[in-house]
């Protein structure tokens, strides 16, 4: 989004105009500050952002998501990082988001699973391990980069973008990534990659459900409205829309267990998580939910390798 940036440059600031890509999540300084890195685009040359206000970091994540308000003299372009890294440099000395682009060699492949986006759509997704001479690491792919990847076999990925989950690094796949053959990789790190995600049996002795009405334009909730009305605004981005156009999120804790360790834990089960998965995705109400999970002896899931999210039900028991 073209939007004025304060720049402090020997001891005087100046305004820029351009966009923002790239905003990293908040993360924590070895000083235990907050912070956040993102990129900023001028016309010919991007600039690596790093920023120590909390409060900024949604603020540039909605200028990122809307690019431009007004009219500027040159495009909207993704950076891409023209060099191409290793593996060993991607997982050690580059952030989470960034672009990337990198050489290896396919090992292993999951069979794909469905997994629906934020827009709504379901599509395929698999992981895949790949390795170069310094290092693995998975990729998450996603459905026809799926299919451009054959185990056994040596690409170069252009525009791949770094995930972290629980600080073990990882690979996705994005709608501009580019897939192509290259020479064998005959000499790769053969080393096992550190999983992204386990599977466990869940456990939940008791669930809270919250549900949201959330906007069509800035997805924040709409708070307290009345729904005969054929129009509502937005008290956030101020923006007026068809009633009907309103969507519904729920908010779900639980107090549960993993049948690995029995330990007690309480965990959230993500609006994501629960349209994902074909016996809660129809649930409409806050008591339907919470009945359900409490009427069910135990959850196949997958989680984080720490157990500190949940990412996906596999099946009811």
């Amino acid at each position: 989004m073209a939007a004025p940036k304060k720049i402090k440059l020997d001891e005087q600031s100046i305004e820029v105009e351009g966009y923002v890509h790239n905003v990293s999540p908040l993360k924590v300084s070895r000083n235990n500050n907050n912070y956040f890195n993102a990129i900023f685009q001028e016309e010919g040359k991007y600039t690596d952002l790093v920023c120590f206000v909390q409060d900024y970091n949604s603020v540039l994540k909605d200028i990122e998501k809307t690019k431009s308000p007004r009219q500027l003299q040159f495009r909207f372009e993704e950076p891409k990082l023209n060099k191409t890294v290793t593996i060993k440099e991607a997982r050690s000395g580059l952030n989470p988001f960034q672009k990337i682009t990198i050489e290896a060699k396919v090992m292993n492949k999951m069979d794909p699973t469905l997994q629906a986006i934020k827009s709504g759509e379901v599509i395929r997704k698999s992981y895949i391990t790949v390795a170069d001479a310094t290092d693995t690491i998975q990729v998450c792919a996603w459905d026809k980069h799926i299919d451009q990847l054959e185990i056994g076999k040596s690409y170069k990925m252009t525009s791949v973008s770094l995930r972290s989950f629980d600080g073990i690094k990882s690979i996705t796949t994005c709608p501009d990534t580019i897939i192509d053959r290259i020479e064998d990789i005959e000499s790769v790190n053969t080393a096992e990659t550190d999983a992204i995600s386990v599977i466990d049996t869940l456990i939940i002795d008791a669930v809270s459900c919250n549900s949201f009405t959330l906007c069509s334009a800035c997805n924040k909730a709409i708070g307290v409205f009345n729904p005969d009305v054929n129009t509502v605004k937005c008290p956030t981005c101020q923006m007026r829309q068809k009633t009907k156009n309103l969507h519904q999120s729920f908010k779900i804790q639980v107090n549960c267990r993993f049948q690995s360790n029995d330990q007690p834990k309480k965990m959230a089960i993500s609006h994501n998580v629960l349209t994902n998965f074909r016996e809660t995705r129809e649930l409409k109400s806050d008591n339907e939910i919470e009945d359900y999970f409490l009427s069910k002896s135990n959850f196949k899931v997958e989680v984080t390798s720490s157990q500190s999210q949940i990412l996906r039900i596999l099946e009811a028991n």
